[in-house]
C-alpha cells in the first residue's frame, strides 16, 4: 500500500520556457500569425478586399485598429504587424495556411535555444530578458572553468502544465491531461512569472580536459546510474542529456543554490535550477540559478547582483568547500546508490539535496565527489574521481 500523499504516486508534468524574444522580423511575424484574433482578422480583409476587386486599401484601413491591439497584445510593433498583414493579405490562403502542425515540443530542445541567447558574449537587451555577461577573473582558477558570469537581471518564465504521470509511465499508466471541460481544447494551462538570476557557462575544453584525466574513475562512478536513468526513461520526460557532465553540473547547481540561499536574501525554495548540457558529441554546459514569481518576490535585485564576478567567486568557493564533508559522512560519500531509485551516490538531504520546487529532475543523479574529490581512495577502497573544482581548493 502507498500512501496517499506519496509522491511516487502521480506528480505533476510541466514543461517550461524562458522569453528570450529575439526580436527578428521573421519571429515577430510567426507570434502574430499563431494569433487566432490576426487570423479572424485577415479572413474578414480577404472578404472585403474581394468586394473591392482585389484592392486591399480600404480592407487594411478599416482593420488598422484591430491590428494595433493585436500588436500590444503579441508583443510587436504596429509597424512589424502591418507590414505582415499586407503580406498575408496578398498572398492566397491555400499559400499562408492551414500550419502544418507542429512536432511535440520536448524541455530539451526548448533549452537548446535558450543556451545560445544567454551564453551571448555581448549579451541581451530586450523586453523580457536583460542579461550583463563578465568575464571571470582569475582568481580561484575561475577564468580556467568557466567562459563567462551572466548577471540576469530580468527574465521572464511561462509554466505550462501537461497533466499528471507516474514515475514509470507505460500504456497503464499512461499521462492524465488536464481536465478543460466537455470540449478538450488545443491549449494548456500555463502560467507567466517575472524573475531575476544568475548565469554561468561552462568551458567545454576544461570539461574535456577533466573527463579525459579521470575517465576510468568517472565512468565507475556514473555509468550504472546513467543507464539506470535512460531505463526509467528520465531523459526524455525530464528534459536533460544523460552524461556525466550532467551528474557534475547539476551536483554544483544544488551546493550552489544553497550557498545562495544564505547569501542573496532569497529562499532556498523561492530559487530554482536551469541546467543546461549537451551531448557527447555537441557538448556544451552552463546553469542558470534564478527565481521567479508572480509578484514582487521575483525582482527584488539580490540574487542578479551575485553574479558580479567579485561577489560570485566567494559564493563559488564556499559551496565547493563545503561540499568537502557532510554530517552523514562517510557513509553518504561511500554509498554506491541511495536516494529516489537508488539514483545518486553522494548526495544527502544533509548535503545536497533541495527543495522539489527548485529542482526539475527530482533530486536524482547527484553526486558532489564529482565536484570536489581529491582522487583518493575511499574507505570502501574505491579510488574516487578528480573533481572538476578541485582547484578552487588548491588541489
Amino acid at each position: 500500500m502507498e500512501p496517499r500523499g506519496s509522491s511516487s504516486l502521480h506528480y505533476a508534468s510541466v514543461i517550461s520556457a524562458l522569453d528570450i524574444d529575439g526580436d527578428t522580423e521573421k519571429d515577430s511575424w510567426e507570434k502574430l500569425r499563431a494569433d487566432a484574433i490576426y487570423k479572424s482578422t485577415l479572413q474578414t480583409a480577404r472578404m472585403l478586399a474581394d468586394l473591392q476587386g482585389g484592392d486591399t486599401t480600404m480592407a487594411i484601413q478599416a482593420t488598422r485598429p484591430n491590428l494595433e491591439a493585436r500588436a500590444i497584445d503579441v508583443g510587436i510593433t504596429l509597424e512589424d504587424a502591418l507590414a505582415c498583414f499586407e503580406v498575408d493579405l496578398g498572398t492566397s490562403p491555400a499559400e499562408t495556411g492551414p500550419t502544418p502542425p507542429a512536432d511535440e515540443i520536448s524541455q530539451q530542445s526548448i533549452l537548446d535555444q535558450e543556451f545560445p541567447v544567454l551564453a551571448n558574449p555581448k549579451g541581451q537587451n530586450s523586453r523580457w530578458l536583460i542579461a550583463r555577461p563578465e568575464k571571470p577573473t582569475s582568481r580561484f582558477g575561475l577564468d580556467d572553468l568557466f567562459e563567462r558570469f551572466v548577471r540576469v537581471e530580468r527574465l521572464r518564465e511561462v509554466r505550462a502544465f501537461r497533466g499528471f504521470q507516474r514515475r514509470n509511465v507505460s500504456d497503464k499508466h499512461a499521462m492524465i491531461s488536464p481536465s478543460l471541460g466537455r470540449q478538450q481544447p488545443d491549449w494548456l494551462p500555463a502560467m507567466m512569472v517575472l524573475g531575476e538570476g544568475v548565469f554561468l557557462e561552462f568551458s567545454n575544453s576544461a570539461i574535456a580536459g577533466w573527463r579525459k584525466e579521470n575517465e576510468e574513475q568517472i565512468e565507475e562512478f556514473t555509468q550504472s546510474h546513467l543507464v539506470s536513468a535512460e531505463a526509467l526513461g528520465l531523459p526524455g520526460r525530464m528534459g536533460f542529456n544523460a552524461n556525466p557532465t550532467f551528474i557534475m553540473v547539476h551536483s554544483f547547481a544544488h551546493l550552489l543554490l544553497n550557498q545562495l540561499s544564505f547569501d542573496c536574501g532569497y529562499s532556498s525554495t523561492s530559487l530554482r535550477e536551469r541546467i543546461y548540457c549537451g551531448t557527447d558529441s555537441e557538448p556544451y554546459a552552463g546553469l542558470l540559478i534564478y527565481t521567479a514569481d508572480s509578484d514582487a518576490e521575483g525582482s527584488m535585485g539580490g540574487l542578479s547582483e551575485m553574479g558580479a564576478p567579485e561577489r560570485l567567486e566567494d559564493v563559488i568557493y564556499r559551496a565547493v568547500s563545503r561540499s568537502q564533508w557532510c554530517s552523514g559522512d562517510p557513509v553518504c560519500r561511500e554509498l554506491d546508490a541511495q536516494g529516489v531509485d537508488g539514483l545518486n551516490r553522494a548526495a544527502c538531504h544533509a548535503c545536497s539535496l533541495v527543495a522539489e520546487t527548485s529542482c526539475t529532475f527530482s533530486n536524482v543523479l547527484l553526486d558532489r565527489v564529482l565536484v570536489s574529490g581529491d582522487g583518493r581512495k575511499n574507505g570502501r577502497d574505491v579510488r574516487e574521481p578528480v573533481g572538476y573544482f578541485s582547484k578552487v581548493l588548491g588541489g
